[in-house]
């Protein structure tokens, strides 16, 4: 049987607490995409290592598109049990 990290939350891909306002969850989702984009430094990559990059973005993007949208957070907050 494969050992499974568990799942991260959205707040946990972006590196914040739940507490976090808007203003902070925005900062960081624009420090990650600049230094996690798959294009930079692409022709450096490996194929592996450019598919890793844009799975990571796509999370960035999710949580990113969750947790800064007020209605979407507040059911997201609800179904992981934060406050």
């Amino acid at each position: 049987m494969q050992n499974r990290q568990p799942l991260k939350t959205y707040y946990q891909v972006l590196g914040l607490e739940p507490e976090v306002s808007s203003l902070e969850i925005k900062r960081a989702y624009r420090s990650l995409v600049k230094s996690h984009h798959p294009d930079v430094e692409y022709s450096e990559q490996s194929h592996l290592e450019r598919c890793r990059a844009t799975e990571y973005m796509m999370s960035l993007n999710e949580a990113y598109e969750t947790l800064i949208d007020k209605s979407k957070r507040a059911a997201y907050d609800y179904l992981i049990g934060a406050n």
